[in-house]
């Protein structure tokens, strides 16, 4: 009568469901934040109020340059394309390129605006941000 050890059977029977899993952990995910290049015309004010920004909002993967490329929006817009060139062969593209210019007196503003359009057709790359003096 006391041969079939009920204990260890019903003990068995429970614990049978709740096997050890194993000791590794798993990766911790955490999604990639966008890089982003921000070209501006202007050397001083609108990059120190940029990297000021990136720096409030802790964004580490953001690169301002200005001043380098002149003040015509198609300056800037050429500047920001060779940037973005390189930046590929570096093999650390960009995700979004901004190009920052006022909107004064330039002939090139129009056609620049159209450029960004159709270098948009697919993806939104390269956006366009320009301040009118008169708001």
């Amino acid at each position: 009568m006391g041969s079939e050890n009920l204990f260890h059977k019903n003990r068995e029977r429970l614990t049978s469901g709740f096997a050890r899993k194993s000791a590794t952990r798993s990766k911790a995910y955490q999604p990639s934040r966008p890089h982003i290049l921000i070209v501006c015309e202007d050397s001083k004010s609108s990059v120190f109020y940029f990297e000021a920004m990136a720096n409030d909002l802790r964004l580490s993967a953001v690169n301002v340059r200005g001043g380098e490329c002149g003040s015509a929006p198609s300056s800037v817009l050429e500047y920001a394309e060779k940037q973005y060139m390189q930046s590929i062969k570096d093999g650390d593209r960009y995700d979004i390129v901004y190009c920052v210019f006022d909107r004064d007196n330039h002939d090139s503003f129009e056609t620049t605006v159209k450029q960004i359009k159709t270098l948009n057709a697919n993806k939104k790359t390269v956006l366009c941000d320009y301040h009118n003096p008169l708001f």
